[in-house]
């Protein structure tokens, strides 16, 4: 019961931090809100003229395909769904912003993943961070070895992502992350730097192949945040998900090797 009262915590602090800056009730006082969704897709994608907010729902189908084309990488968590901004400029998709949580030590990191049409990485911004250590991952210098990286890289620590001493388990969140989003991408745009994936158009429908792919258009602004879904309604969805299927898929999900006792993120 403990810890199926901590996994439903840290889903509502999840969708929290995705469709707005507000603190959930109960949240601990070192999480530190970087970013806004009202600010993020902008800061990646200065040129967009207007931004579309569509939501991905990570349905078992599109989990599984997402996670054949990051293997070895595996996710700490799987989040309902997804918030997929495109930034467009004069009509025309230059980019989409996915914001993504990974488990850094013990609490998500919520953070922001710029794709460019050609599927490479624009670039990271953290958006909440939520420990009491390890938040150097949102230094510019660490965040900038993202750029142009795509699902053909490994992302890494110590092969083509430099670690920071003391915040390892952070990186290796960040690292998830950002593959997470590049597939998640890859699938549901056809985005094509990736030379080891030839990804199929998207159909009208949303289906490509056997993955059944949900998206919910939330409108558009420009300049400003879409206005994402809020409501008691939608945290007692995420509660009820909580308590049926997110527990089994985080146990079975979490990467092993991204976690030691007494470690430090």
């Amino acid at each position: 019961m403990r810890s199926s009262q901590r996994l439903i915590s840290l889903l509502v602090l999840i969708f929290a931090a995705s469709v707005g800056p507000a603190v959930a009730p109960g949240a601990a006082s070192d999480e530190e809100v970087y970013l806004t969704p009202e600010e993020a897709p902008g800061l990646l994608f200065p040129e967009a003229t207007s931004i579309n907010l569509e939501r991905a729902r990570l349905t078992p189908a599109l989990r599984e395909e997402i996670g054949k084309r990051i293997a070895p990488t595996r996710p700490s968590l799987w989040e309902p769904s997804v918030p997929v901004y495109l930034a467009k400029k004069e009509g025309s998709v230059v980019g989409y912003a996915v914001v993504v949580n990974e488990i850094g030590k013990h609490r998500p990191i919520t953070f922001v993943v710029g794709v460019e049409t050609d599927g490479r990485v624009r670039g990271v911004e953290i958006m909440v961070y939520r420990e009491s250590v390890g938040s150097d991952v949102r230094a510019g210098r660490f965040l900038k070895q993202y750029r142009g990286k795509t699902l053909e890289a490994p992302l890494r620590a110590g092969r083509d992502i430099t670690n920071i001493s003391g915040a390892t388990l952070s990186v290796r969140a960040v690292n998830r992350g950002t593959r997470k989003a590049l597939a998640l991408i890859e699938i549901l745009y056809g985005t094509a730097a990736t030379a080891g994936h030839a990804s199929p158009p998207r159909s009208r429908a949303g289906q490509l192949g056997p993955v059944v792919v949900a998206l919910s258009p939330e409108g558009s602004h420009h300049g400003r945040h879409a206005g994402a879904v809020r409501g008691a309604s939608l945290i007692a969805a995420i509660e009820r998900r909580a308590s049926i299927e997110t527990e089994r898929s985080m146990e079975e999900n979490r990467p092993t090797s991204a976690f030691s006792p007494g470690g430090r993120p």
